[in-house]
C-alpha cells in the first residue's frame, strides 16, 4: 500500500523549498505546539530537544546517535499562526550562513490545521534541497502518525 506523504513540494523560487499538508483534528495552536514544546517534538522528530519557546528563544535538537545536532534561534513566534526559526548543522562550517524555516499554520474546516513550510537560504544547492524535502516528508508523515494516535 502507498501512503500519501503528510506534505507535497509547491513549486516556488530556487532559492527555497514549500512544503505544504494538511492534517486532520487538530487546531493550529495545537500543531505549532509540536514545534515547540520539548515533550511534543521528540515525539516525532528529534529524539532530543531543548526550546526557549518565545521569539529570541534559542534551540538545540539533538540525534546523538548520528552526532548531529540543529541548532538556532527563534526569529518569531506568533501563536496558533507561525513559527520562523534559524537552521545550521554543528556539521556544517562555521562559516556557513545558517538556513531560514518559516512554518504557518492555519485551520481548515471545523477541525484541521494546514501546514507550510517555506526552508529558504539556498544557495544553488539542489543536493541540499532534494535532502530537505526528503526530510520533511519523512518527519511529517512521523508527525501525522503521532497525531492519528494522540485521537485514538
Amino acid at each position: 500500500m502507498v501512503m500519501t506523504p503528510a506534505v507535497k513540494e509547491v513549486p516556488s523560487a530556487r532559492d527555497k523549498l514549500v512544503v505544504m499538508g494538511d492534517f486532520p483534528n487538530i487546531t493550529p495552536a495545537e500543531m505549532l505546539d509540536y514545534w515547540v514544546k520539548p515533550e511534543l517534538l521528540v515525539s516525532w522528530w528529534a529524539p532530543q530537544a531543548d526550546v526557549e519557546a518565545k521569539t529570541g528563544g534559542n534551540y538545540i535538537l539533538s540525534w546523538p546517535e548520528m552526532n548531529w545536532v540543529l541548532l538556532g534561534k527563534i526569529e518569531s513566534l506568533e501563536p496558533a499562526c507561525r513559527l520562523v526559526f534559524s537552521w545550521k548543522w554543528n556539521f556544517e562550517p562555521k562559516e556557513s550562513a545558517p538556513l531560514v524555516v518559516s512554518v504557518e499554520v492555519e485551520s481548515i474546516g471545523s477541525d484541521g490545521t494546514r501546514i507550510k513550510i517555506t526552508h529558504s537560504g539556498y544557495v544553488g544547492d539542489a543536493k541540499k534541497t532534494a535532502g530537505h524535502l526528503e526530510g520533511w516528508q519523512h518527519f511529517c508523515a512521523r508527525l501525522r502518525e503521532v497525531l492519528a494516535r494522540r485521537k485514538s
